[in-house]
């Protein structure tokens, strides 16, 4: 759904054997067929996501999906969160929107703005049969009972539970795999034991930087506690904001702890793209990093041996304390606006996309030169697409769309990323399935951005960004306690309390509505 930073990391899950046959057995049956030269179109797309590490899409998968289908994709990438705001009150839409933003969801899940994929399949696609709890659940951002999008990353969680080798994607502590072997492999498995691995590469290694945190993604910290980002909790049991969960204070703690020892710099709190993280990969001076669990260590291993060829990372086993909520409500949506050049080409490039093993073309390129199936329908990686992982260039050599059409899914996507793990990595993900706690519904539950919840979510997300370097960079804990606490006052003063009877109500109601948690 999703969403990697990424680009690399999600077209590396892809490179390792993989039986697809299960993956694609839900999309048996040609949906949509095109002519042998068909006739050149161009669909303009809007990308809602600043962080997307390439501005166009002209890499090998675009030219694939224009060779087949004659359509090329003008693709804008936003340049800040508001922009797609701006966008809709212009009125001037794309033929195309992508975004993961639940409140756009709602706005643009209206029949004068965008089309209705219900309305759209049944005029050109009708043998293209959406699961009724997927239109449903799709449906639940509209107001007159039809659905506007397709997420990807979406599957229900009876489908996820079968199948055998989902490969979930975490946040996760990685390691120099080579340090850590020198160092006798100890145990990080709890808050004492982690910091005492920190303190022995202080030690043994003293111009490196014990832990270098990505500066959108460092909730691995939360798994050392308890603490469920996606799903946090009250003392009794009620979904609520992440604030009002009493680990929360000891996720904050735990972070400012790793500050005060001198594991994390104080300039990692400034950091605000991913490529600041990745310079201390590719110069070798960070041990550990917290980056998602798609495979990444192949990406890490890659950039640190260009300057180190025996060093290596790969990811620290789960925490004791793990706890983890896994929304596969879908993640981000693609809608077909009312303002589009050709409603008809839309709607079959993404049912066609969505179709078999277009989802692996979608990501991978040419069949028979990237990427291939063997005998028992196993995907075998190409010369070219191995040129390219060695050269560090998949994201611009290639340059994805499946995610941003809405064509991947969870099983695909997840399968994918337990094929290509490593022995261990694998070990990890059987181990997620088996102890993470996995919802269809949590991640709708979100509350409209022009509602007074939503007003409080909004400001509540500001404080949170205020705060954390503040409370994190604590000079003892007197200090810490006191900034912490002011913004815990700050908090209830802002409604978080009325924000969290919101979110425990929405997501029983939710929960009942569609028969599913």
């Amino acid at each position: 759904m999703k969403k990697r930073f990424l680009s690399i990391l999600m077209a590396l899950i892809l490179v390792m054997g993989l039986s697809v046959q299960a993956a694609v057995a839900q999309d048996s049956g040609e949906r949509v067929t095109w002519p042998e030269n068909p006739e050149a179109k161009t669909l303009t797309l809007f990308a809602d996501c600043t962080w997307l590490p390439f501005d166009t899409l002209d890499g090998i998968v675009p030219q694939w999906i224009k060779e087949k289908t004659g359509i090329s994709i003008d693709m804008t990438k936003a340049t800040d969160s508001n922009q797609i705001s701006l966008l809709i009150a212009s009125g001037d839409l794309p033929d195309l929107i992508m975004t993961d933003n639940q409140n756009i969801f709602r706005e643009l899940s209206d029949s004068g703005l965008c089309y209705s994929y219900t309305d759209l399949i049944a005029q050109y696609v009708p043998n293209w049969n959406v699961p009724e709890v997927e239109q449903k659940m799709n449906a639940y951002y509209s107001t007159d009972g039809k659905y506007y999008l397709l997420k990807n990353y979406f599957d229900t969680i009876d489908q996820i539970m079968q199948a055998s080798t989902p490969g979930p994607n975490n946040d996760q502590f990685h390691v120099r795999g080579d340090i850590y072997e020198a160092l006798g492999r100890p145990e990080a498995t709890d808050e004492a034991s982690f910091m005492n691995l920190l303190a022995l590469v202080k030690e043994n290694y003293p111009d490196m930087v014990p832990l270098v945190f990505q500066a959108r993604n460092y909730s691995a910290f939360a798994t050392i506690v308890g603490l469920d980002r996606n799903k946090p909790t009250d003392k009794d049991g009620n979904y609520v904001h992440e604030m009002s969960d009493p680990k929360f204070r000891d996720f904050l703690r735990v972070i400012n702890n790793c500050y005060r020892a001198g594991y994390i710099t104080e300039e990692n709190f400034s950091f605000s793209t991913d490529e600041q993280q990745m310079q201390f990969v590719s110069d070798g001076s960070a041990f550990m990093i917290t980056n998602y669990a798609q495979n990444d260590e192949k990406v890490f291993s890659a950039l640190v041996q260009q300057t180190n060829a025996d060093a290596w990372f790969e990811q620290m086993p789960l925490m004791d304390n793990y706890n983890r909520t896994i929304s596969v409500t879908g993640w981000a949506g693609c809608f077909i606006s009312k303002k589009c050049s050709d409603p008809e080409a839309a709607i079959k490039l993404i049912a066609w996309l969505k179709d078999g093993n277009n989802k692996i073309a979608s990501q991978m390129g040419y069949e028979g030169i990237d990427w291939s199936l063997d005998e028992n329908g196993v995907l075998q990686l190409g010369d070219r697409y191995k040129e390219a992982q060695s050269a560090g260039s998949i994201d611009r050599t290639y340059t994805y769309v499946s995610f941003l059409l809405s064509a991947s899914d969870y099983l695909s996507e997840s399968s994918i990323n337990y094929a290509g793990g490593t022995d261990q990595a694998r070990e990890i993900y059987s181990e997620i399935r088996d102890r993470a706690n996995w919802s269809n519904v949590v991640g709708m539950c979100e509350p409209a951005s022009d509602s007074q919840e939503g007003i409080i979510k909004s400001q509540l997300t500001d404080l949170m960004k205020e705060y954390f370097p503040i409370v994190c960079l604590s000079a003892d804990d007197a200090a810490f306690d006191a900034n912490y606490n002011q913004m815990m006052t700050e908090a209830q003063n802002i409604g978080v309390d009325k924000l969290n009877a919101y979110l425990t109500k929405t997501y029983n109601d939710l929960c009942a509505q569609f028969g599913t948690k």
